[in-house]
């Protein structure tokens, strides 16, 4: 049973990660939170001003903890309300 568990959680942490990388092209949960904060710009010039500071952006998820670096870059979770 517990074999089976710790299999079921490794499988998850993959397909998780393999999601990244395919949608965003990284397998850190940060950086695709980064990207995807970018991406819901509602227009071209705020996704190239959201590039300008993603440092920054990053910088402030990563702040927020794993967690949340994951639950933003899989659900698309706003982060505002993180902030």
């Amino acid at each position: 049973m517990l074999l089976r568990m710790i299999w079921l959680v490794l499988g998850v942490f993959i397909v998780f990660h393999a999601y990244f990388y395919l949608a965003f092209g990284t397998v850190d949960p940060c950086t695709a939170a980064t990207f995807k904060v970018i991406n819901q710009g509602e227009s071209a010039s705020a996704r190239a001003g959201g590039l300008l500071f993603s440092a920054a952006i990053e910088k402030l998820i990563r702040s927020k903890g794993v967690v949340s670096c994951y639950r933003i870059a899989v659900t698309g979770e706003n982060p505002e309300k993180l902030f």
